[in-house]
C-alpha cells in the first residue's frame, strides 16, 4: 500500500482544509514531517489511519471519542472530512470518512454519525469498479486490500509515537497473527486442520466399525460368530426336509381342482334351465300390457294424419286476430291525425296575422338605431371622467406617502450615526479576551483529562493483577484438559481389541487373523470405551485453549492499557506546565470570569455591527426613496390635467344630446333593437313552417285511409277460407273413427313417442318367442344328469390349497433366515478387514496430526514452525541494519526457548550484545536502543516480505518521533540506513522536531501552528 493524496478538513488542529501530496516526489521519496510541538505532526498520521480504519494512529489517541477528531477551532457549520487516495498492486482507491460530530445547520447543532465511502479510480481520477457506502463494508474491504487490521498496520507500516517497540516486544502469538498475513502462511494452518480432521475421521470410522459389528450380533441375538454359523446350518437342514414333502401336496391340490371344475360345469347347466323358466314367466306376465300399448300406438298414428290441417286452421285464426289488431291501430291513428290537422290550421291563422305586422316593426327598428349612437358616445365620456378622478386620487396619495418615507429614512440615519459613535472602541478588548479564554479552556480540558487518567491508572493496575491471576488459572485448566484428552484417546484405542474379542467363538475363525483358536482374547476393564468420551475430552481441551488465549489477551491488554495511561499522564503534565499544580476549581473560576467579560463585550459588539449594517442599508435605500417621491409628484400633476380634459368633453356631449332630444338608457334601446331583429324574420319563418305542417298532415291522412280499406277487404276473404278448413277437419275426424273432439285430443301423441310404442310392442313379441326357445334347449341339456354338491367340492379344494400354502410360507421363512444369517456373517468379516486397514493408517496419521498441532518437543505448530524459519530471515535482515546503526554492537536472533512454561514460543526475539557476547531479551534495551532495534526490525520485515513470492509488498513506512533519544553519531547511522530504503523505491516518512533532520532530509512537510484566535494549523510542502 502506498498513500498518494491526503486531504483533511476541520480535523484535529487543522481548522481549514489542508492537502498533503505524497506523490509529488515520484515513486521513491524520503519525507520529513517537521514542526514545533503541538503543531499537529502526529495528526497527519491520525488522518492517514482514520481514513483507512476509522481509528487514530496510537492506542491512547484511538480511545478518544470521534468528536475529539473534529477541530475545535473550525467554524460550527464546517464538517470534519478526511479523504485518502492510495494505491495497492497497481490499483488506485479513494476512501473518505466523516467522524461522529456536531455541525451547525440552520442555527441548530445537528449530530451526524460516522460515515465512510470507498471508490476505485482510474488513472485520471474517474470513479470505476467498486463503490461502497457502509462503514462496516469499507472497514472490511480496506483490511482485505492492505492485508492488516488497524493494530497490525500500526505495528508494521506506522510506528506511532510511544508505541514503536510493540512489534519488537510482542509475544509469539501476536507476532504469529502478523506474520501469517504478511507471508500468506494460512495454508500451513489448513494442513494442520486437515491432519486433525483426518485423524478424527479415522477415529470415528474405527468406532463406527466396532459399533457396527456389535450392532449386527445384537440385532441377531447372538453372542458370537459361532452361534450365527450354528443357526445357519440348522436352517439349511430344516429347509431340505420340508422341500421333500411338497410334491405330494401339489398332486392332491391338482386332483381337487379338476373335480371342482367338472361339478361347476354341470351346475351351470341346471342354473341356465332355472333362469330360462323365470325369464319366460316374466314375459308372459307383461303380455296384456304390451297389447294395450300396441292399440294406443295405432290410434296415435291415425291422429297424426290430421295434424297438418289442424295446424293450418290454428295459423289462420292467429292471422285473423292480428289483422283485427292492425285495423284498431289504424282507426286510432286516423283520429289522432284529424285532431293534429285542426291544431295546424289554427297555427297557420296566427302566423299569417303576425306576418302582416312586419312593416310596422321595421319602421320602429330604424328610429331606435338612429338615437343609440348618440347615447353610447355620451356614456363613454362619463366613464372616462370617473376613471380620471380615480387616477388623480391615487396619484395624490402616492405622492404624500413617498414624501413621508423619505423624511422617516433621513431621521433613522441620524439616529444610527449617533448610536455607532457611542459603541466604537470595543474590538481591541474583545480580541484580548478571546485569547485568554482559549488558553484557559485548553488548560481546563487538559486538567480534567489529567484527573481522569489518574483514576483510570488506578483501575488499570487492579485489572492487571486480576488478569494475571486469571491467566495462571487458565494455564492449569488447559494442562488438566490435555491430559484428560490423551487418556481418553489411549483408552479408545486399547478398548477396540476388547470389543473385537467379544465377538470371537471357539472353533470359528477370527475375522482379524483367521485362527480358529483363541487362547488369550483381550478383556476390557469395565465398560468398553466409545467415541463420545473422546469427543467430550477434545471439546473440553478446546474450551480450555480458548480460555487461555482470552486470559493472555486480557493480560496483554491490561499491560498495554497501564503503559498507555502512564504515557498519557506524562504528556498531560508536560502540556499543563505550571497549571498542573493549580486546583481545577481555580482554573474554572478564572475561565468563568473571562467568559462573563467576553459575553458583555460581545453584546456591545453585536449592537455596533447591527448599527453599522442598518446604516449602510438605509443609506443605500435613500436614492431610491428620493426617486420614488419625484416620480409620484410628476404622476399626480399629469392625472389632474387628464381629469380636467375628460370633464370638458362630457359637458359638450350632454349639451348636444339635449339639443337633439336623445335621452334614455342605451342598454334598454339596444335590447329592444335586438328583440325587433329577431321578431321580423321569425314571423316569416313561422308562417312558412305552419303552412308546411298542414300540407304534411293532409298527405298522411290520405295514406292511412287507403291502408285501412285494403286491410279490411283482405280480412273478409281470409275469414271465408278459414270457415271451409274447419268443415273439412270435422269430416276427416269422423272418417278416422274419432266421433268427438275429446277422443281426438286424447289419442294425440308426439310422432317419436307413437313410433316408440310400436317398436316396444314388436320387441316384446320377439322376446317372448326367444324365451320359449331358450327354455326348450336348457331342458334338453339337463336330461339324464344329477345336480352336484358344490359345497363339498369347494371345501376339498380349499383344504388342499391351504396345506400347500402353509408349506410354501414355512420354506420362505427358512430361506429368509438363511439369507439374513449369511449376510450378517459376510458383513462382520468385511468390517473386521476394514478395521485392520484403518488402524494401520491411524498409527501414521494420528502421530502426524499431533506433531503438526504442537505435540512435539518444541511445542510449535506446523504453521509457527514455518513462520519461525521466515522470522529467522527477518531477524538476519534486521541485524544487518541494526549492526550498522549500532556500529556492530547489536544483532537480533530468534529465541528457541519460551519465556515461561505457560505459553508457546518460537517467535520471541533476543538481542546479542557484542560487548558481552551474551544474548538477552529485547525488552532489556534502553529507549534509544529499543528505537533502533524496532526500526531495524520493521525494515528487515519489509525486505523479507517483498523477497517472498506471494507476500505482500510494503511500499511505505512512517516513524513518529524516537530520533530525539539518539546521539549525533547514532542519528547519522540511522538516517543513512533509511536513505538506503529511499533508494529502494519505498516511501519513508519521518515525524520529528529534531533540528538535525531538517539539514539531512531535503523533502519536508512543515506543519505550521496557527495564531491564537486566528485559525488552526496549516501545511507547507518543501522540495516535494
Amino acid at each position: 500500500m502506498r498513500p498518494l493524496h491526503l486531504t483533511l478538513r476541520a480535523f484535529g488542529p487543522f481548522a481549514g482544509e489542508v492537502r498533503v501530496d505524497f506523490a509529488r516526489g515520484g515513486d521513491a521519496q524520503f519525507l520529513l514531517i517537521n514542526g514545533p510541538t503541538g503543531a499537529g505532526k502526529t495528526s497527519l498520521l491520525d488522518g492517514l489511519c482514520f481514513a483507512l480504519y476509522g481509528k487514530a494512529s496510537g492506542e491512547a489517541r484511538e480511545k478518544q471519542s470521534d468528536r475529539f477528531l473534529r477541530s475545535q477551532q473550525a467554524r460550527p457549520e464546517d464538517e470534519c472530512v478526511v479523504s485518502l487516495v492510495f494505491e495497492v498492486a497497481g490499483r488506485r482507491f479513494l476512501v473518505e470518512r466523516k467522524p461522529t460530530q456536531l455541525v451547525r445547520s440552520r442555527g441548530k447543532d445537528v449530530e451526524r454519525k460516522h460515515s465512510a465511502g470507498l471508490w476505485e479510480l482510474d488513472a485520471d481520477g474517474a470513479v470505476l469498479g467498486e463503490r461502497l457506502g457502509k462503514v462496516t463494508d469499507v472497514n472490511q474491504r480496506v483490511e482485505e486490500l492492505i492485508g492488516f487490521t488497524s493494530e497490525q498496520f500500526r505495528q508494521v507500516m506506522v510506528l506511532p509515537q510511544g508505541e514503536f517497540r510493540r512489534l519488537l516486544l510482542a509475544k509469539s502469538d501476536e507476532k504469529e497473527k502478523i506474520l501469517r498475513k504478511l507471508f500468506g502462511a494460512g495454508r500451513y494452518r489448513l494442513v494442520e486442520e486437515a491432519l486433525k480432521a483426518r485423524r478424527n475421521a479415522l477415529e470415528r470410522q474405527l468406532s463406527e466399525l466396532g459399533a457396527g459389528m456389535e450392532a449386527i450380533l445384537s440385532a441377531k441375538g447372538a453372542h458370537g460368530v459361532g452361534e450365527l454359523e450354528e443357526r445357519l446350518a440348522a436352517a439349511l437342514a430344516r429347509r431340505g426336509e420340508r422341500e421333500a414333502g411338497r410334491d405330494g401336496l401339489r398332486l392332491a391340490q391338482a386332483e381337487a381342482q379338476a373335480a371342482l371344475a367338472r361339478g361347476q360345469a354341470v351346475e351351470r347347466e341346471f342354473l341356465e334351465r332355472a333362469q330360462a323358466g323365470e325369464a319366460l314367466d316374466a314375459l308372459a306376465a307383461r303380455q296384456t300390457e304390451a297389447q294395450a300399448q300396441a292399440r294406443r300406438a295405432e290410434r296415435a298414428v291415425k291422429a297424426l294424419e290430421h295434424a297438418d290441417l289442424e295446424a293450418a286452421i290454428a295459423q289462420g285464426e292467429r292471422a285473423a286476430s292480428g289483422r283485427l289488431a292492425e285495423l284498431a291501430r289504424l282507426d286510432r291513428e286516423l283520429a289522432e291525425l284529424e285532431a293534429r290537422r285542426a291544431q295546424a290550421q289554427e297555427a297557420l291563422t296566427r302566423a299569417e296575422a303576425a306576418r302582416l305586422r312586419v312593416p310596422e316593426l321595421a319602421a320602429e327598428r330604424e328610429r331606435l338605431a338612429a338615437g343609440l349612437a348618440r347615447l353610447r358616445e355620451r356614456n363613454a365620456a362619463a366613464g372616462r371622467v370617473r376613471q380620471a378622478e380615480s387616477g388623480e386620487a391615487a396619484a395624490s396619495t402616492a405622492a404624500a406617502k413617498a414624501e413621508q418615507e423619505l423624511s422617516a429614512l433621513d431621521q433613522r440615519l441620524e439616529e444610527l450615526r449617533r448610536e455607532a459613535e457611542g459603541l466604537s472602541g470595543l474590538g481591541a478588548e474583545a480580541a484580548r479576551l478571546d485569547m485568554e479564554i482559549s488558553r484557559l479552556e485548553a488548560q481546563t480540558g487538559q486538567r480534567a483529562q489529567l484527573d481522569e487518567l489518574t483514576r483510570k491508572q488506578s483501575r488499570a493496575e487492579a485489572g492487571l493483577a486480576q488478569a494475571q491471576a486469571g491467566h495462571a488459572e487458565a494455564e492449569a485448566a488447559l494442562g488438566q484438559a490435555r491430559r484428560a484428552r490423551q487418556e481418553a484417546q489411549q483408552a479408545l484405542l486399547h478398548g477396540r481389541a476388547a470389543l473385537l474379542a467379544a465377538t470371537l467363538v471357539q472353533g470359528q475363525p477370527c475375522p482379524v487373523c483367521g485362527s480358529t483358536e483363541h487362547p488369550g482374547p483381550a478383556a476390557g476393564a469395565g465398560a468398553l470405551p466409545d467415541r463420545a468420551a473422546l469427543e467430550k475430552a477434545e471439546a473440553a481441551e478446546a474450551r480450555a485453549e480458548k480460555a487461555l488465549e482470552s486470559a493472555r489477551a486480557a493480560v496483554d491488554a491490561a499491560r498495554t492499557l497501564a503503559a498507555r495511561l502512564e504515557s498519557g499522564l506524562a504528556h498531560c503534565r508536560e502540556s499543563l506546565g505550571e497549571a498542573a499544580a493549580m486546583p481545577a476549581e481555580e482554573l474554572s473560576r478564572r475561565l468563568a470570569q473571562a467568559r462573563e467579560r467576553a459575553s458583555a463585550l460581545n453584546v456591545g459588539q453585536e449592537r455596533l455591527e447591527r448599527c453599522r449594517a442598518a446604516r449602510e442599508e438605509l443609506a443605500a435605500r435613500r436614492p431610491e426613496a428620493l426617486a420614488r417621491r419625484d416620480a409620484a409628484q410628476a404622476a399626480h400633476a399629469g392625472s389632474a390635467q387628464a381629469l380636467a380634459g375628460a370633464r370638458a368633453l362630457l359637458e359638450r356631449l350632454r349639451s348636444e344630446a339635449d339639443a337633439q332630444g336623445a335621452d334614455g338608457d342605451a342598454a334598454a334601446v339596444q335590447a329592444r333593437l335586438d328583440e325587433l331583429a329577431r321578431a321580423i324574420p321569425k314571423a316569416e319563418a313561422d308562417f312558412r313552417t305552419a303552412q308546411d305542417a298542414l300540407n304534411a298532415l293532409d298527405t298522411r291522412l290520405g295514406t292511412s285511409r287507403g291502408q285501412r280499406g285494403g286491410l279490411w277487404q283482405g280480412h273478409e276473404e281470409a275469414l271465408a277460407l278459414l270457415a271451409g278448413q274447419r268443415q273439412d277437419f270435422e269430416r276427416r275426424l269422423l272418417e278416422s273413427g274419432f266421433y268427438t273432439r275429446r277422443e281426438y285430443e286424447e289419442a294425440k301423441l308426439p310422432r317419436q313417442q307413437a313410433e316408440a310404442l310400436q317398436e316396444a310392442a314388436a320387441r316384446h313379441g320377439q322376446a317372448l318367442a326367444a324365451a320359449r326357445d331358450r327354455l326348450d334347449r336348457a331342458t334338453a341339456a339337463c336330461q339324464g344328469k344329477t345336480r352336484p354338491d358344490m359345497a363339498a367340492l369347494n371345501a376339498a379344494q380349499e383344504r388342499a390349497a391351504a396345506e400347500l400354502d402353509a408349506l410354501n410360507r414355512e420354506l420362505g421363512e427358512l430361506s429368509t433366515q438363511v439369507q439374513d444369517l449369511g449376510e450378517a456373517l459376510n458383513a462382520i468379516g468385511e468390517k473386521a478387514a476394514r478395521t485392520r486397514e484403518l488402524e494401520e493408517n491411524y498409527r501414521v496419521v494420528g502421530r502426524l496430526a499431533d506433531i503438526a498441532a504442537g505435540d512435539n518437543p518444541r511445542r510449535m505448530t506446523l504453521q509457527r514452525y514455518v513462520l519461525a524459519a521466515l522470522f529467522e530471515e527477518v531477524a538476519r535482515a534486521a541485524s544487518q541494519r541494526l549492526g550498522r546503526m549500532s556500529r556492530g554492537r547489536y544483532r537480533l536472533v530468534r529465541s528457541e526457548a519460551t519465556r515461561d512454561a505457560r505459553s508457546t514460543g518460537g517467535l520471541d526475539l533476543d538481542v546479542v550484545d557484542a560487548h558481552s557476547g551474551e544474548a538477552r531479551p529485547a525488552s532489556t534495551l534502553s529507549g534509544g536502543e529499543s528505537f533502533l532495534a524496532s526500526l531495524a526490525l520493521a525494515l528487515g520485515l519489509s525486505d523479507v516480505v517483498m523477497a517472498q513470492q506471494g507476500g505482500r509488498r510494503l511500499d511505505c513506512i512512517f516513524i513518529d518521533e524516537g530520533f530525539g533519544a539518539l546521539d549525533g553519531d547514532t542519528l547519522e547511522d540511522a538516517l543513512r540506513t533509511l536513505a538506503e530504503l529511499h533508494g529502494a523505491g519505498r516511501l519513508i516518512g519521518v515525524i520529528s522536531h529534531v533540528a538535525e533532520l531538517k539539514e539531512r532530509i531535503d523533502a519536508r512537510i512543515d506543519v505550521l501552528p496557527g495564531r491564537p484566535g486566528k485559525g488552526g494549523s496549516t501545511v507547507r510542502q518543501v522540495n516535494c
